[in-house]
């Protein structure tokens, strides 16, 4: 229970991190923001448990 618990709070960490690259880009290179989605929405999917 604990790894999983863990595991989840990594993928919250690495969603968190992901949203802010995206802000980033989206604010300064409004034109690369796609970049950042596909971590963005993978790790939101995995933290949430869905996949």
């Amino acid at each position: 229970m604990t790894s999983a618990k863990e595991t989840s709070r990594k993928y919250w960490m690495y969603t968190l991190i992901s949203l802010v690259a995206f802000v980033l880009l989206l604010a300064f290179l409004p034109e690369f923001f796609w970049l950042s989605l596909p971590f963005l929405l993978t790790f939101g999917v995995k933290a949430y448990g869905a996949m």
